[in-house]
């Protein structure tokens, strides 16, 4: 027997496994479509457990910030807010009329 026709004798032979298989399992498709739930929910569950229980747990004193905190901005920035919200206490109130009720 030569190699060629040895392969093509495996191949012949894994279809017809193959399709044997798929057939078993669409007779019995309700049992099947139960291992496919349970195998989705272990794999979820799988991946729950190793992303949430084994995931590095970050330390957010060791977190670097991308930005440069600079103090004398902040404290222009905090002035200028005072500032206007003095502004707008001092301001007069006005009755403004209800344009819906009138």
């Amino acid at each position: 027997m030569k190699l060629p026709s040895l392969l093509r004798y495996d191949v012949k032979q894994w279809k017809a496994a193959f399709m044997k298989g798929l057939w078993l399992l669409g007779e019995h498709a309700f049992f099947t479509t139960l291992a496919l739930i349970f195998l989705a929910g272990l794999t979820a569950g799988l991946l729950f457990y190793q992303y949430v229980f084994f995931a590095p747990q970050n330390i957010e004193s060791a977190a670097v910030s991308e930005f440069e905190f600079r103090e004398q901005l902040f404290f222009n920035l905090l002035d200028g807010l005072e500032k206007e919200a003095a502004a707008l206490e001092a301001a007069d109130t006005v009755e403004r009329r209800d344009i819906f009720n009138p």
